[in-house]
């Protein structure tokens, strides 16, 4: 199956029907999002991957993007934390390998995150994305979509301060 910006491309094997069952397959405790347009009543989609980890997606933010968005809805992709290094020197090599002027690093809450702005001009057609990176107690967490960078951002403090 193939992604739109509506909708995730994951096969409708991975979809359960609510939190608890995703919760049920994985070995962590989900960090979740209630900030804002993010909360458990607009989840319109999760996921469970084989390898472990979960994709809950939320309703788009806003009825229509100012402009092309590959990804109008909101997905929090949750998994453990499996790097050796700290977070915060992954991000930083990720920034010196792939210079970006739309990609930085923040701070979230006291926790270290890398993001990037959405429309970013090394995207071929202007449509990435927002997209934020962190790890909270252990748990990966990668917030992307919309166009609303500050939004994400909130989300993620409140899940940082949620722990």
């Amino acid at each position: 199956m193939r992604g739109t910006p509506e909708r995730a491309g994951y096969p409708t094997a991975w979809e359960v029907d609510s939190l608890s069952a995703a919760t049920a397959q994985v070995n962590f405790d989900l960090v979740m999002a209630n900030y804002g347009p993010l909360s458990e009543q607009t989840i319109r989609a999760i996921f469970v991957f084989p390898t472990g980890a979960v994709a809950i997606d939320y309703e788009p933010p806003v009825k229509e993007p100012r402009e092309y968005v590959r990804q109008e809805y909101i997905e929090v992709y949750q998994a453990p934390w499996t790097e050796l290094d700290d977070p915060t020197d992954v991000y930083a090599n990720d920034l010196a390998k792939a210079p970006d002027p739309a990609k930085s690093l923040v701070d979230v809450a006291g926790a270290s995150a890398l993001v990037v702005e959405p429309h970013s001009q090394n995207d071929d057609d202007r449509a990435n994305p927002a997209f934020v990176r962190f790890v909270v107690d252990g748990i990966e967490v990668q917030l992307s979509g919309g166009e609303d960078l500050e939004l994400l951002i909130a989300v993620a403090e409140s899940m940082v301060a949620s722990r």
